[in-house]
């Protein structure tokens, strides 16, 4: 593998090829690192991040070390007031527009896109007539293959666009507005589709994903590249520091990655379920982790006064985490998250709790049979699988 080419070097250095990455998560963040470190480090990277996180002083510096042009745009992600947030989006678009201009007139081999927003394919659109270009999709969790609501699983992509056509018929004059001044100003019907999933862009010509045998079948129009174990740790690592078993005690850990709260259904006990779980645990002798959504804002009050589990810091990546474990005998216990195919890719025993929680979605379950991840449907069939 070529050396990295030093910052204070890489405008003079003549390169292979150039890349652009455009990015929202920490995931998208993690994937791409680790493409670079391992297949694209002869060659120049430069990233538009549309951040959908917290960046704080040593990510941002992680992040300059791998990449050669920088530029972050903070997304709205946060708000909560809907029409502050569309005002709010409207008014962000137009200064990022404006703002990524300078990167959009250079040219590029090939976009590194992870999800086919308005502000991602418009750049897609004005790198296209530079020169010949390559889209290629990186995955953004599991939605490379299934999708979270369940009603969409059942649809095929003519019947959701047929449905998408008739709902924008009956938006609002204002609604009908803010889309015409949309394409107006942005022009973006070109590469613009409704998004059944990501990476079904017809511009895509291939798709970085953890397990490309099991991808969606709308991705089947790309060439499936596989993301190697190696390549997934490699991006954790050089994001977040080198991973540290050490720093969690004993061989054998459980660790609960808990789905935000308002997602959980009402009528389902899942304190109770919590309970039983950390009770089954102990007698096992194991040391249970759990660790909330990083946008949670409310608590289980049975896991903040148990004595018979550690909370971890929701703000450090799941993925993190999972690395720090490396080497030690863990179980994984989540709803439909990513983390999970990311436990699994690392090598660690997996369950999703979906079903047992009241989340039917019979698309993931089929995913995670596939891939070896337990789908037990009640709390007794869960018991020995954690032992």
């Amino acid at each position: 593998m070529t050396t990295r080419i030093p910052p204070f070097l890489r405008k003079y250095a003549i390169v292979e090829k150039n890349n652009l990455f455009v990015l929202h998560t920490q995931y998208n963040l993690i994937l791409a690192t680790g493409l670079i470190k391992n297949q694209f480090s002869n060659q120049r990277n430069d990233l538009i991040l549309n951040a959908e996180f917290e960046l704080n002083t040593a990510l941002k510096k992680s992040i300059d070390a791998t990449f050669d042009q920088v530029l972050i745009l903070q997304s709205t992600y946060q708000l909560r007031d809907a029409m502050v947030k569309i005002e709010r989006q409207l008014y962000k678009k137009y200064r990022h527009f404006k703002k990524f201009k300078p990167i959009s007139k250079n040219v590029y081999d090939q976009v590194f896109i992870s999800q086919e927003d308005m502000i991602d394919t418009l750049i897609a659109r004005d790198i296209h007539k530079n020169g010949p270009t390559k889209m290629t999709y990186i995955e953004d969790g599991v939605d490379a293959y299934f999708s979270i609501n369940p009603a969409l699983n059942e649809l095929d992509i003519e019947t959701f666009t047929k449905q998408q056509q008739e709902r924008l018929q009956k938006r609002s004059v204002l609604q009908k507005s803010l889309s015409m001044f949309r394409n107006l100003v942005y022009g973006s019907n070109k590469y613009y589709e409704p998004k059944y999933c990501y990476g079904m862009n017809k511009n895509f010509v291939s798709s970085h994903v953890l397990f490309p045998g099991n991808a969606r079948k709308e991705l089947a129009h790309t060439k499936l590249i596989e993301i190697q174990k190696k390549t997934l740790l490699s991006g954790i690592e050089n994001l977040y520091g080198s991973s540290d078993s050490g720093a969690i005690e004993g061989d054998r850990v459980i660790v609960i990655f808990l789905d935000l709260i308002d997602r959980v259904p009402k009528e389902l006990n899942f304190s109770n379920f919590l309970e039983k779980v950390l009770a089954w645990s102990s007698t096992l002798g194991a040391k249970v982790l759990f660790k909330y959504h990083p946008r949670e804002v409310g608590t289980y009050q049975q896991l903040s006064v148990s004595s018979l589990c550690t909370e971890i810091n929701k703000l450090i990546p799941s993925e993190k985490l999972i690395s720090d474990l490396e080497g030690k005998n863990v179980t994984v216990i989540g709803n439909l998250s990513t983390s999970l195919i990311v436990a699994k890719k690392i090598g660690f025993e997996v369950i999703c709790i979906a079903d047992i929680v009241g989340v039917k979605n019979t698309k993931a379950y089929d995913f995670f049979k596939a891939i070896n991840i337990h789908v037990p449907q009640t709390f007794e069939a869960l018991m020995p699988l954690l032992e």
